[in-house]
């Protein structure tokens, strides 16, 4: 099956493109400007074909050029860029997000892939000390620009489907870490694994106690090729949460692994605007996945910083 990615070279996209290769899809990465670099161990085994998400054209000739029969689009412009540059959220996070929807209508594709994130919801004291499931309403007004566009990217997700017929399924999201992960709200999610593995200290943004939905962006990416791939699915929403873990156990996690590692918090920060409980009993019926055990991802993730730095596994 031929397969587009959009901004396919970037972190998770380019996860995701190496796990539907394993798999023997041929794979389409559509980006604005090529990583080449981080796609280098499959570069014979990918097509790159460079474009911008803003214009519509680019990305109908890639898809009709290649012949692809389904999309996957995990970019975004996130939390902490999305607040800062809210103009430049809503030309990419809406306009250049809606046109993977034309695009695939246009093109009478097969089913598009699309994430979102648990941030619809808001505050976990919102609803509760309850898992989130699907059905649960998130419709309240948005904490931030990034929750807002994705409250419409899920409403525009459902218009497509239910007015043209098109098979889109969203995803949405828990915090994920990665050793490489920058730049977003959630980046401490790299941090507080990456830091301690290269020997440096960790602060915490938020409270010891603070908790959050948390698994690991590979599983992610494993995830996302089973809904791209699989013949049928029985809904068109999916929640992806994590492991629910408190800033004092994710490090306290990562001190069995170092014990040396330092962290520090931050105790007068209020709660983080997003939910740490949330049902992810669906994909499990309907696919079998599960997320891998925390005790496992972080310690790969503590190795992979530390293969790339010359230091000992732990």
């Amino acid at each position: 099956m031929k397969i587009l990615i959009t901004a396919g070279t970037e972190l998770l996209p380019s996860k995701i493109a190496r796990r539907l290769v394993s798999e023997g899809h041929e794979v389409v990465c559509f980006d604005i400007r090529p990583d080449l670099a981080r796609l280098a161990d499959i570069a014979d085994k990918v097509t790159i074909v460079k474009g911008d998400l803003n214009a519509i054209e680019d990305l109908l000739d890639a898809v009709q050029r290649h012949k692809v029969r389904r999309i996957v689009s995990t970019t975004y412009l996130l939390g902490s860029e999305s607040t800062a540059k809210p103009h430049a959220a809503i030309r990419y996070n809406a306009l250049a997000w809606n046109n993977v929807l034309e695009a695939a209508r246009l093109a009478g594709l097969e089913r598009v892939v699309i994430s979102s994130s648990i941030a619809v919801y808001g505050l976990q004291s919102s609803h509760g000390e309850r898992a989130l499931a699907e059905e649960d309403d998130c419709h309240g007004k948005p904490l931030w620009v990034y929750g807002a566009t994705r409250q419409l990217n899920e409403f525009m997700a459902e218009t497509y489907r239910l007015q043209f017929g098109l098979d889109v399924v969203v995803v949405r999201f828990g915090v994920m870490h990665d050793p490489w992960k920058k730049g977003a709200h959630t980046s401490w999610a790299a941090d507080f694994a990456t830091l301690p593995a290269q020997g440096l200290p960790m602060h915490f943004p938020y409270r010891s106690t603070q908790k959050s939905s948390i698994w690991a962006m590979n599983d992610g990416a494993h995830l996302v090729s089973l809904l791209v791939s699989a013949p049928k699915l029985r809904h068109w929403l999916y929640n992806a949460g994590g492991h629910t873990r408190s800033n004092r156990e994710l490090a306290d996690l990562v001190r069995s692994f170092l014990p040396e590692a330092k962290f520090t918090f931050n105790e007068q920060a209020g709660e983080q605007p997003l939910p740490y409980m949330i049902d992810a009993g669906r994909l499990e019926r309907e696919l079998g996945f599960r997320v891998r055990p925390l005790e496992v991802t972080v310690r790969e993730h503590i190795n992979e910083v530390r293969r790339f730095a010359g230091f000992p596994e732990v």
